[in-house]
């Protein structure tokens, strides 16, 4: 009756449970950080029920940079990467039940969405900016 009784009341508490993402606003920079390069990432933190969606916002104000991109930190755990942004398309990995949209060049505000906060929601979040880089491969050939 007892064991019953304790899982019962853990299940009730998992129903209510508020969880907790704690939100930091770590500056990530590729290039480092210098005057006037600055990420920034609101709120600092969310508090969400579970099934409700969460929302990050981060925006920088680095004229040539066009590309943001989220990172997820379990405690005691590797960092897990959500997706990114370039310009205003979002792509977000397969598997982690997030979305991705806005702007990512400066003074824009590219938002993460987590689509449905569980109990594996509570980490720390955060927000690189970055420039997107082409390279051209220029093939010369010559006819003989």
């Amino acid at each position: 009756m007892k064991k019953e009784e304790s899982d019962q009341r853990l299940s009730q508490k998992n129903n209510i449970m508020i969880v907790f993402l704690w939100i930091s606003v770590n500056l990530i920079l590729v290039s480092g950080s210098s005057d006037g390069k600055e990420v920034n990432q609101k709120p600092d933190r969310i508090f969400s029920k579970l099934g409700q969606s969460a929302e990050l916002t981060c925006s920088h104000k680095i004229n040539t940079y066009n590309q943001i991109n989220w990172y997820k930190q379990v405690e005691s755990k590797e960092m897990q990467y959500l997706g990114y942004m370039v310009g205003n398309n979002g792509n977000p990995e397969i598997k982690s039940k997030v979305k991705i949209e806005g702007n990512a060049n400066a003074n824009k505000n590219c938002t993460l969405t987590i689509l449905a906060v569980d109990l594996n929601s509570s980490a720390v979040y955060f927000c690189a900016a970055s420039t997107q880089c082409f390279i051209s491969l220029l093939l010369n050939t010559k006819t003989l």
